[in-house]
């Protein structure tokens, strides 16, 4: 921290330098539990992004990833409503990075599940994840699974018990396509796909009997 505090005295005022040297100390203080000081550094960082907005280097992609550390900064002090209002900002400005924005969608989609119970949107914002995945990574990754379960889940959560067990399907052949038979994930999977045939097995023998 104390060399950030240096090459604070040598960049001159509202330099997109500074911006960048607000933000990694605002990680620092994140990282040390200390977020108010985090926000604070944030906020700095993201005034002098905004004063460069109109000139001829347009720093949207910086600015939105500040955004989303202000949003991380708020789910770790669980702020669920501001980091998803930060979280969506992030989103509108201008993330380019398909790694961010596959994790700020998968945030989001978490957000809406866990904390606001609202599953339709989760599973709008997992989907847009996963379909940005499936353009960059093999079908066959980990964690193109990990979203399909988070999309069954979902799914489940609605009453979509037939593309949750689709969805379950899907995550199973990558596991056992990659991993050993004896990868933990694999017998929970299994286990959900059985619970998502009994309950459309369920569901089937209720609409029989009426």
């Amino acid at each position: 921290m104390i060399n950030y505090e240096k090459v604070l005295i040598l960049i001159p005022s509202n330099h997109l330098d500074l911006a960048k040297v607000y933000y990694l100390i605002a990680n620092v203080h994140a990282e040390t539990q200390n977020y108010s000081e985090a926000l604070f550094n944030h906020e700095k960082a993201l005034k002098i992004y905004e004063s460069h907005l109109l000139s001829a280097y347009n720093p949207c992609h910086e600015k939105a990833v500040i955004l989303q550390g202000i949003a991380y900064v708020h789910l770790l002090t669980e702020n669920y409503e501001l980091a998803l209002v930060n979280y969506k900002n992030a989103l509108t400005i201008g993330l380019t990075a398909p790694t961010q924005i596959i994790s700020t969608y998968n945030i989001i989609g978490l957000l809406y599940k866990n904390q606001f119970k609202n599953y339709s949107e989760a599973l709008i914002n997992y989907k847009k994840a996963l379909s940005i995945k499936l353009k960059y990574l093999s079908s066959d990754d980990t964690d193109i699974a990990d979203l399909y379960i988070s999309v069954a889940i979902t799914q489940s959560n609605k009453k979509i018990y037939t593309g949750a067990l689709i969805n379950l399907i899907r995550a199973l052949k990558i596991y056992e396509n990659i991993n050993s038979s004896d990868h933990p994930y694999i017998p929970k999977i299994q286990n959900g796909i059985k619970e998502m045939k009994e309950v459309l097995s369920s569901v089937k023998t209720k609409k029989q009997v009426k």
